[in-house]
């Protein structure tokens, strides 16, 4: 069960779910949780490798759904099914959709060098972990069957090749969404995240971060989103991700305005016509 309190005394349910282990390498999970698609935005919080998520997960990441999911894990491949209600869990959005009635969603992964799935338990590559090649592949169907001006269904397909060793660890990640319009058209966007990091000592890691999401052929004179992020993360303890000091400077070389990705707090970006200049610093704690 885990839930957040904003500024504003509002409660959000973001996880609540059991799983039942029903064989040495089987699950079944079911309630409310995050569905695997992304390795971004399935990851915790304090286990992404910048500040926040990217800006590649703000405008295609599923986040939290209701339903039930199946998984496997082997030695070197493993993967999820799911079946749910789709995107957040009926609270926001999934390529512009309204509330939807159904997301066929899955995720494999296979380990092309390495064989500890816990290597890959975050995005930063600790001091001391061993070589390792991990492929994912993921893709979901949702269905929009209600009555409104929004696209009717969507599809999502993600490819991400991620790499680690002893102080780095890095990934290159391409999604593709196709959207269903009400006149049975279809629009095509996606998105490209390139980011690594390497930790120049025990507790201090250096990073980069390219985000490009394309409106594709969608209706409009939109742009590009081009984003450049680079910081450093202070990890006091070896033994944990929960304690985080970032410092982060990131650079938007288009408007914000007339792309498709939405300026939000939490990207660090705001509403504009210019291109833009940030610098971020976060503490992240945890018990």
């Amino acid at each position: 069960l885990r839930f957040n309190v904003n500024d504003s005394s509002d409660v959000d349910l973001h996880s609540a779910w059991g799983q039942w282990n029903f064989a040495s390498n089987w699950n079944v999970r079911f309630g409310l949780f995050g569905e695997a698609m992304s390795r971004e935005d399935w990851a915790n919080p304090q286990d992404l490798l910048g500040i926040d998520y990217s800006n590649n997960d703000f405008t295609f990441g599923i986040g939290s759904s209701i339903g039930a999911q199946l998984h496997y894990t082997g030695t070197r491949p493993r993967w999820w099914a799911s079946l749910s209600n789709g995107a957040f869990g009926t609270q926001d959005t999934f390529g512009n959709l309204d509330v939807a009635d159904l997301l066929f969603s899955g995720r494999w992964e296979y380990q092309i060098a390495g064989t500890d799935w816990s290597d890959w338990s975050d995005m930063m590559g600790r001091p001391g972990r061993p070589e390792g090649i991990l492929l994912g592949i993921a893709g979901g169907y949702q269905l929009n069957e209600k009555e409104n001006d929004e696209p009717r269904n969507a599809f999502q397909a993600i490819a991400d090749l991620s790499f680690a060793g002893d102080g780095y660890q890095a990934m290159i990640a391409g999604t593709l969404q196709p959207l269903e319009t009400r006149d049975d058209g279809w629009e095509y966007t996606g998105g490209i995240l390139v980011q690594g990091g390497v930790f120049l000592t025990d507790t201090l890691e250096l990073y980069g971060r390219y985000d490009l999401v394309s409106p594709g052929d969608r209706v409009g004179d939109l742009d590009n989103f081009n984003a450049f992020a680079v910081g450093v993360n202070f990890l006091p303890f070896g033994w944990t991700n929960r304690w985080k000091f970032t410092v982060e400077g990131q650079y938007l070389a288009d408007e914000i305005n007339n792309t498709i990705v939405a300026p939000t707090s939490g990207l660090g970006w705001l509403a504009s016509d210019d291109a833009q200049w940030g610098l971020r610093l976060q503490a992240q704690v945890g018990f």
